[in-house]
């Protein structure tokens, strides 16, 4: 494999690692043959991959010896307990999780709502998370909501609603690591199609050979965020 490419793949992946040490295979890429993903219980992002092998591998320990590596091709070969990885004359050894440790399967359920991902989606995608909460106390703030034909979000101080071309009957709150995960694939791969799609439990955004899923996040009070806007803003209704 290119090393080079692989470490982009890994770097647009491990957004779904999990930083602390919880669950060791939340903090793994899992590779299988031809892809590679991470999940991390709020969100997975799954790529292309050219590793053959299946098994889970310590995502910031591959990360930091194939960057302290300059050879331009690496293998990975599974030996008893140990991933083997050979970049040149360099050989290391490290422990892999098994795949039946693996946690995050592609939900199967229907999907009830299907829309395009466009240039525009993703510019609304964009401005939304320049105002998303990070305020524990408020969770109905801790994403995008997608709400008729418009997305919105709020950091407490800031609304910022976006109108798209596509509508949903419900209401969906995309978390925020999703969002921010399906904005950094589509801008570093400049991508021009997709497909964003929900149900109860999820939402889903599919490029083809890469896929980002988040879990649609519940609040037992949503915000009416047009009646905040008309209840705080007296003159003509800004669209940010």
């Amino acid at each position: 494999m290119n090393r080079e490419y692989l470490v982009t793949t890994l770097e647009l992946v491990k957004p779904a690692l999990e930083a602390k040490n919880l669950v060791p295979i939340f903090q793994c890429f899992n590779f299988v043959p031809g892809s590679v993903s991470a999940y991390n219980d709020i969100i997975a992002i799954t790529g292309p991959c050219e590793l053959e092998e299946t098994c889970g591998i310590h995502g910031s320990t591959l990360l930091g010896i194939l960057n302290s590596h300059s050879a331009e091709e690496v293998n990975i070969e599974l030996d008893g307990q140990n991933a083997i990885l050979t970049a040149g004359k360099s050989v290391t050894k490290m422990p892999f999780e098994p795949e039946e440790n693996f946690l995050f399967e592609e939900p199967d359920g229907k999907w009830e709502l299907k829309v395009p991902f466009t240039s525009s989606l993703f510019e609304a995608l964009e401005l939304c998370l320049e105002t998303v909460s990070s305020d524990e106390t408020q969770p109905a703030l801790h994403g995008v909501t997608f709400e008729g034909s418009r997305f919105y979000s709020c950091n407490g101080d800031t609304i910022t609603r976006a109108q798209v071309k596509v509508k949903t009957p419900k209401r969906y709150l995309m978390p925020t690591p999703f969002c921010e995960a399906v904005a950094k694939l589509w801008s570093s791969l400049n991508m021009t199609k997709g497909t964003l799609q929900f149900n109860d439990e999820w939402v889903f955004a599919n490029f083809e050979d890469w896929a980002v899923y988040g879990r649609v996040l519940v609040v037992d009070k949503p915000i009416d965020f047009d009646a905040l806007i008309k209840h705080t803003v007296k003159d003509k209704t800004p669209t940010q």
